[in-house]
């Protein structure tokens, strides 16, 4: 077989394993970026950068527990059982009041405001930056887990 065969075998069996290495990720429409949002650290990068005025769509599913025995949602904590006071000495470790202690957050640049991501939001941009996302909890070193969020920038 002459090299320049060979060559072209070899790139088209190299676009073929790449392509099937594709197939096995989790389906994402065009235009969509799925990024794994671990329950350990503070926050993601998601390599996406957002202009003001630009909708943005996140979708999030998966399971982070913020202690051996205790899951949460992208929504945060789903047990309606945990006491009251539990609750008010999770508060301490939000990063954010207006999300519940364990939900999925995001901010927009490294600087920004932490805001409730949750299980699903669609908002348009107040301002430009790098979109972040990241567990509403600054005590990690106890949490399992990740969610998984898909993000669409239109």
């Amino acid at each position: 077989m002459k090299k320049g065969q060979l060559l072209i075998r070899c790139l088209v069996l190299g676009i073929l394993v790449l392509g099937l290495c594709a197939c096995g990720k989790s389906a994402t429409k065009p235009g969509e970026r799925e990024v794994k949002v671990s329950g350990t650290k503070p926050w993601i990068d998601t390599g996406i950068d957002v202009n003001k005025g630009q909708e943005i769509i996140v979708r999030a599913e998966g399971e982070v527990y913020i202690n051996k025995k205790t899951p949460c949602t992208p929504n945060g904590v789903k047990d309606p059982n945990i006491k009251p006071i539990t609750k008010l000495i999770w508060r301490t470790y939000n990063v954010t009041s207006d999300a519940m202690h364990g939900a999925l957050i995001g901010k927009l640049g490294q600087q920004g405001k932490p805001f409730l991501v949750g299980k699903e939001l669609k908002f348009r941009a107040d301002s430009a930056g790098r979109l972040y996302l990241g567990i509403n909890d600054k005590d990690m070193k106890n949490n399992q887990g990740a969610y998984f969020a898909k993000i669409a920038v239109k």
